[in-house]
C-alpha cells in the first residue's frame, strides 16, 4: 500500500488497467477505482501508484521494486552442480506484470515439465501425459507470485526443475499466523491488495483451498 517514489500514473498501462476496469465494473474515471482498492496514494497532492499497483499494472517493475520476477531452471539429475561440473540446462528470467509473469511461466514450466506413459482407465488406452500435474506446479507459482514478500528487494521467485521433483521458492517467511504445521488450514494474505486484483482476474480464488488441491491432486 505504499506509494513508490519517483512513480507517476504514467509508469501504469492503461490497457491493462482498462481491462482491470471492465472486469470489476469501476466508474468512467479508473484512478479513483484503482484509489479505492489501496493501488494510488496521495502523496503532496498528486495520486502516486503503490507497490502494488506497480507490479501489477506497469511494463517493468523492476524499474521500482527490483528482484520482481521469475526464474526458471532446469538442471540434469537430482542436485544443482556448479562450476567445471554444472548440470543446468535451462535458465530463463521472466520479466513484466505479475499477470505476464504467471502466464509466462506457465508456458516455459509446462514446455519443461516431462511426460510419462500412463494408462487411462476411461479409454483403456495408454496415453502420454505430464509427470506432475499442471493444476499442482502452477498453484505453487501463483502463490508465490502473489504471496511473496517484495520488500525483500535482492531476491526473486526461482522454479527449479530436477529429474525427480519441481521447486518453487518465493522470498519471504510465511506470513502472519501461518506456518508449517497449519499451513492447509489457515488463510492469511502477505499482499491483500495484490491477491484481491489476481481475484477479479480469476487467476485466485482466495478460498484457502489452493494447498489442499494440490495435496489432493498429488495423491491422484
Amino acid at each position: 500500500s505504499s506509494p513508490v517514489r519517483g512513480s507517476s500514473y504514467d509508469n501504469l498501462d492503461t490497457l491493462r488497467i482498462e481491462e482491470f476496469i471492465g472486469r470489476v465494473g469501476g466508474t468512467t474515471d479508473p484512478r479513483i477505482t484503482l484509489k479505492a482498492r489501496g493501488l494510488l496514494a496521495e502523496r503532496q497532492g498528486e495520486l502516486v501508484p503503490t507497490v502494488a499497483a506497480i507490479l501489477l499494472f506497469s511494463d517493468d517493475p523492476e524499474t521500482f521494486v527490483p528482484g520482481a520476477f521469475v526464474r526458471v531452471l532446469r538442471y540434469d539429475g537430482i542436485e544443482p552442480q556448479y562450476g567445471q561440473k554444472t548440470n543446468a540446462t535451462f535458465d530463463q528470467r521472466i520479466c513484466g506484470s505479475l499477470v505476464e509473469q504467471i502466464a509466462k511461466a506457465e508456458d516455459v514450466v509446462g514446455s519443461l515439465v516431462p511426460s510419462t506413459i500412463r494408462l487411462n482407465e476411461t479409454t483403456g488406452r495408454f496415453e502420454s501425459v505430464p509427470s506432475l500435474p499442471k493444476s499442482v506446479w502452477y498453484e505453487a507459482i501463483v502463490n508465490a507470485v502473489t504471496h511473496r514478500s517484495y520488500s525483500q528487494q535482492g531476491d526473486h521467485i526461482r522454479v527449479t526443475l530436477f529429474d525427480d521433483r519441481l521447486e518453487v521458492a518465493s522470498p519471504g517467511r510465511l506470513p502472519g499466523p501461518v506456518r508449517l504445521d497449519n499451513i492447509r488450514f489457515t488463510r492469511f494474505s502477505r499482499n491483500p491488495r495484490i491477491a484481491r486484483v489476481l481475484a477479479d482476474l480469476k487467476l485466485v480464488q482466495e478460498l484457502n483451498e489452493g494447498i489442499n488441491r494440490m495435496f489432493a491432486d498429488m495423491v491422484l
